[in-house]
């Protein structure tokens, strides 16, 4: 395992010794970056290699910061970390209630590294270096609300990168230390009361409330009520079926959907 960790090592080292990568292309700020966080994990970084990284501070996206950030923290060297934490969140996007970094336009394109990635990565740094930081609840929010249907994100990559930001979140905040009691009302009827231990936050049990045909208006008003220490995180998800005859496509930013219909006849020789 020893001699395997010391090959990594010396890769990583040839890359940020020759500024680029295996096919030969200049690194760009944000893989140096990476590289070099990659290679502080590992240990016995040399400072040039941090010296060399934050000299491209300024090509950074703010996953890059994040990276040299936690980079500098892994060397040993928290307070250059909190300067670098610091203008990483002073890039972010932010409401009163949820915060996200976005990923940067190249070209007139959106970078591959999704908004998502971005703010876990953001999260894990952050949650590292300035655990007391505000912005921390409002990004996990916003990575628990933009899963898709409630269970699930875009791709095993954004789920990945999404629950190791939630994790160094959750190790900050203790979060899932909870003793609570929720309440859900449905047009003014409480339809589900639970007590919620640390035990049953560690489990991870969903709360589920259900109400089909007859049992729903035509508007429809639910309320969460929380009582107690903890965090509650909820998700509210609506399916309806039409009986309209003609139905439009519809698409989304991730999917775009065309119909075309083409009457079969005969061929005539």
């Amino acid at each position: 395992r020893g001699i395997r960790l010391d090959r990594a090592r010396n890769r990583l080292a040839a890359f940020l010794e020759s500024g680029r990568n295996a096919e030969g292309q200049p690194l760009t700020a944000d893989a140096t970056a990476y590289l070099t966080l990659a290679h502080a994990a590992l240990g016995n970084l040399p400072a040039k290699y941090l010296t060399a990284a934050e000299a491209r501070r300024g090509e950074l996206s703010p996953r890059g910061l994040a990276h040299l950030a936690l980079a500098f923290l892994e060397a040993g060297q928290a307070a250059r970390a909190a300067q670098i934490a610091e203008g990483l969140a002073g890039q972010v996007r932010q409401t009163e209630s949820e915060a996200h970094w976005e990923s940067p336009a190249r070209n007139g394109f959106v970078d591959p590294q999704s908004d998502l990635e971005v703010t876990a990565t953001a999260l894990r740094a952050l949650a590292r270096i300035a655990p007391r930081s505000p912005l921390l609840p409002k990004a996990a929010r916003w990575l628990v609300a933009n899963r898709r249907r409630g269970y699930y994100w875009d791709s095993t990559r954004d789920t990945a990168q999404a629950i190791l930001g939630l994790t160094d979140y959750l190790r900050t905040s203790r979060e899932l230390a909870a003793d609570y009691t929720v309440e859900i009302f449905l047009n003014g009827e409480s339809v589900l009361r639970r007590r919620v231990t640390a035990a049953d936050a560690v489990a991870g049990q969903p709360m589920v409330v259900e109400r089909v045909g007859s049992a729903l208006g035509q508007s429809n008003q639910i309320q969460i009520v929380k009582r107690g220490s903890g965090t509650l995180f909820f998700a509210a998800a609506l399916k309806y079926h039409t009986q309209a005859e003609t139905v439009p496509p519809h698409g989304n930013s991730n999917l775009s959907l065309t119909r075309e219909y083409l009457q079969i006849g005969r061929a005539h020789v």
